[in-house]
C-alpha cells in the first residue's frame, strides 16, 4: 500500500511516499503560524489572521497532494492537537490554533479528489512507530514527549496508547508549571523555539533567524553561550520530566522531534535529571530513563502510515464479515 504521508508541525509541514513501511520523496513546506502564546485569548484581529493562516494551511496541503498524489492509496497524517483518531475529527489544532472543531480528515479528502484519509495525534503516531520498530518495542509502559514548537506527549501502559475519556491524554503542554520567580507557566510554552529566541536576543540577531542547526553548532563548537542556554533549558524541563515518571512510573520515556537527533542534548538532558533527581532526599524515588526515538524526524510519518494500515484493515474486516 502506498501512502502519501504528512506531519504537520509548528515550523514545518513534513510530507514524503511510504510504501511498505519505506519512507520515499521527502520534502517539508512552511507552516503557516500565529503570533500567538499557548493559551492566550483570541481577539478580533487575530480571529481574522486565523481565517487567513486556515486557508493557506489547506492550499499547502493541496499542493502537496498535487506534488506527490499520484497514484496513492490514501493520505496519512499526523497533526498537533486534541483529536478523535477514528472519526477524523480534530477538536483543538494544539500550538496551530486556527485549526479547531472541524472534521479534518473530511476536509482534506474534498481537497484531495476524494483518496481515503487519516489523521493520527503527532505523538501517538510517534509512539506507534517506536512501539512497532523502535526503541519502545517490547516495553510495555512508556512515556513520549516530542520537543517542538510545544511539546506533544503520549503515555503507555500495557503496551497500550492510552488515549483518555476525553482523548486529552498525552497532552503534554497543558502541564502547569511554577517559574523560580513564581510567575505561571505552561509547558506548552516553553517549546525548543525559547532556546533559539534566547540565543538570538543574547547575540543581537534577528529573532526567527536562529534555527535549532544554527544553535547546536554553535555548541558543539564550543560557544559558550549557546551551551548555557541548551544546558538550562535541560534544567527547566526536569520538573515535567520527573513529575511524568511519578505520575505512571515509565521504564522509558522517549525523547522525541527533531531535536532528538541533536545528542548533545539527549545528553545534557539525561545529566540535568539525574542530578534533579539526585536531590531528592527520597532513596525509592526512580531516575527516568531517557531515550532518544529511533526514527527521530520520521517517528510521526512511520506512525501515521502505521495508523492508516490499521485502519483501513479494520474497514476491510468489516466489509467481509
Amino acid at each position: 500500500m502506498k501512502c502519501l504521508t504528512i506531519d504537520v508541525g509548528g515550523t514545518y509541514i513534513k510530507y514524503g511516499l511510504v510504501e511498505n513501511g519505506i519512507i520515499s520523496c521527502k520534502g517539508k513546506k512552511p507552516t503557516p503560524a500565529v503570533p500567538l502564546k499557548w493559551g492566550e485569548d483570541v481577539d478580533e484581529e487575530l480571529a481574522i489572521l486565523f481565517r487567513k493562516k486556515y486557508r493557506e494551511y489547506f492550499d499547502t496541503l493541496r499542493e502537496i497532494f498535487l506534488e506527490l498524489g499520484d497514484g496513492i492509496d490514501g493520505i496519512a497524517m499526523s497533526v498537533a492537537g486534541i483529536l478523535d483518531s477514528r472519526t477524523g475529527y480534530v477538536y483543538s489544532g494544539g500550538a496551530l490554533c486556527y485549526i479547531s472543531e472541524i472534521n479534518f480528515a473530511d476536509e482534506v479528502s474534498r481537497l484531495c479528489n476524494g483518496v481515503p484519509v487519516t489523521i493520527e495525534n503527532d505523538a501517538k503516531a510517534a509512539a506507534m512507530a517506536e512501539l512497532s520498530s523502535g526503541v519502545l518495542k517490547g516495553i510495555k509502559d512508556a512515556s513520549v514527549v516530542l520537543f517542538g514548537t510545544a511539546i506533544g506527549g503520549c503515555t503507555i501502559c500495557n503496551g497500550e496508547i492510552i488515549r483518555g475519556s476525553n482523548q486529552f491524554s498525552g497532552e503534554f503542554s497543558s502541564i502547569k508549571l511554577r517559574s523560580s520567580s513564581g510567575t505561571k507557566e505552561t509547558w506548552g510554552n516553553l517549546g525548543v523555539h525559547t532556546m533559539y529566541d534566547e540565543y538570538a536576543a543574547q547575540k543581537g540577531i534577528e529573532k526567527g533567524a536562529v534555527t535549532g542547526e544554527m544553535l547546536f553548532e554553535k555548541a558543539e563548537a564550543g560557544d559558550k553561550k549557546a551551551c548555557e542556554i541548551v544546558r538550562n533549558y535541560c534544567r527547566l524541563m526536569c520538573e515535567p520530566i520527573c513529575n511524568l515518571q511519578v505520575v505512571t512510573d515509565p521504564q522509558v520515556i522517549a525523547i522525541g522531534g527533531g531535536i532528538s537527533s541533536q545528542r548533545l542534548f539527549i545528553d545534557m538532558l539525561r545529566e540535568e535529571v539525574e542530578r534533579s533527581c539526585k536531590e531528592i532526599k527520597s532513596p525509592n524515588y526512580p531516575t527516568p530513563t531517557l531515550v532518544a526515538c529511533k526514527y527521530r524526524n520520521d517517528a510521526n510519518l512511520i506512525g501515521a502510515y502505521l495508523h492508516f494500515i490499521d485502519i483501513m484493515q479494520a474497514e476491510e474486516n468489516e466489509r467481509t464479515m
